[in-house]
């Protein structure tokens, strides 16, 4: 009878999610540049397998230049980009696969599926800098040099300055600024130039390497405000689409921006996600430092499965009011009626837990099961992701975050 009620409960509460519960692992589009670089360098902005260190959250390659210029990027583009796409080659090197893990251990984008943007402590650098660029376009602007260079740049409409061109304009219009400096001196000189451009935000600097010229790619927007006097800010009062100002655009980005980790209960709407497991092991504690890093507020029910169905510390699962939250289910081998892999039924108590989670968190369920366990037929409507026994992949990790934010972003429905 309890078993006839929870499948009618597993019927009338199945999510049309997902036809395979592996459909997120081996369906996923798989984006790619060519050169190795696609989506699953965002594996590495996971936390690393438990018992494994975690290198890849040591920043070790990224600069204050990069950050900048990837501000710089991103803040134009609020709604976000998928890095493949981006990691041309003008911007590639911001795109570094440990770049990006630096970036988002440093709070500084959001990361959904392939996809990146800035997060609400990127949009507060981003502030800082216009302030800060606005000032180095007035050093710009105060050198007569310089700004007849960028005059040139712009009315010849050069897309990139090499320092070869520049050291040829300056040698033929202002002799007396280079004067009989040598070589090494003038390309100093022209690097300097160059860095203070972008940091005023009118381009981005290349410096030559293994015998490639030292370049500067153009912002011809950017160049153009510079020249005709228009102050940064004044960007944000210029109509975006269908009307909407550039600032309300970017304010609206700025609110929809993940919360930085631990912070999301600050003045946001997000809901909590309960972990139920019949065991704290390595891969319990991985999914809740995924969510952690997500930023996404969660607590940790440990069930006893044996036959009485009781809470052995945390919370109880039904935390807050019906409909409000998610809840994620890791199916180990305490789920089920035999400890040893193979065919095997899961426990009643947990047929009867998830059907009533199904109902209590209205369908915002997810279940992690382990991959060496079969997935009964009645459970392919449902939202299901596999793990590997003992371990949580970057992988599948990733697949959480993106099978979990499916639900908790979802807006509030009346009445809720």
């Amino acid at each position: 009878m309890r078993i006839n009620m929870t499948a009618n409960l597993l019927e009338e509460y199945a999510l049309p999610m997902c036809a395979s519960p592996v459909a997120g692992a081996q369906g996923a589009e798989r984006h790619s540049t060519g050169d190795g670089t696609d989506s699953q360098s965002l594996l590495k902005l996971l936390p690393a397998p438990p018992g494994k260190m975690r290198p890849a959250q040591l920043p070790t390659v990224t600069s204050a230049s990069d950050i900048r210029e990837l501000i710089q990027h991103l803040k134009k583009k609020p709604s976000g980009v998928i890095v493949a796409e981006e990691a041309d080659r003008v911007k590639k090197r911001i795109f570094d696969a440990g770049k990006l893990a630096a970036y988002a251990l440093w709070g500084i984008i959001s990361v959904e599926g392939a996809s990146i943007r800035l997060s609400r402590l990127g949009w507060e650098l981003a502030d800082v800098m216009e302030t800060e660029a606005d000032i180095f376009r007035r050093l710009l602007a105060g050198i007569p040099e310089h700004h007849s260079t960028l005059e040139w740049v712009y009315k010849n409409n050069v897309e990139v300055a090499t320092a070869t061109d520049v050291r040829s304009f300056w040698q033929a219009s202002q002799p007396d600024a280079i004067g009989r400096s040598d070589a090494d001196t003038i390309r100093g000189a022209i690097i300097s130039f160059f860095h203070l451009c972008q940091a005023a935000e009118l381009g981005t600097m290349i410096l030559g390497k293994r015998g490639h010229v030292t370049r500067l790619w153009i912002d011809r927007a950017e160049l153009s405000d510079f020249l005709e006097g228009r102050k940064i800010i004044r960007r944000s009062e210029n109509s975006g689409p269908a009307g909407t100002s550039q600032a309300q655009t970017n304010s609206n980005a700025r609110e929809s921006a993940l919360p930085e980790a631990g912070a999301a209960t600050q003045g946001r709407s997000f809901p909590h996600v309960t972990v139920v497991s019949g065991a704290k092991t390595a891969v319990e504690a991985a999914v809740l430092r995924t969510l952690e890093f997500a930023g996404v507020e969660s607590s940790f029910v440990e069930r006893d499965w044996s036959g009485h169905g009781a809470a052995r510390g945390g919370e109880d699962i039904r935390h807050g009011v019906r409909g409000r939250g998610a809840c994620i289910f890791i199916l180990g081998s305490a789920a089920f009626t035999r400890a040893d892999a193979g065919p095997s039924p899961l426990r009643e108590e947990v047929l009867m837990e998830i059907g009533a989670a199904l109902f209590l968190f209205e369908r915002q369920v997810l279940l992690l099961w382990d991959e060496q366990r079969d997935i009964p037929d009645g459970f392919h409507g449902l939202t299901c992701r596999k793990f590997k026994s003992g371990e949580l992949s970057w992988e599948t990790g990733l697949q959480i975050l993106e099978a979990i934010g499916s639900l908790i972003r979802v807006e509030e429905r009346p009445g809720r």
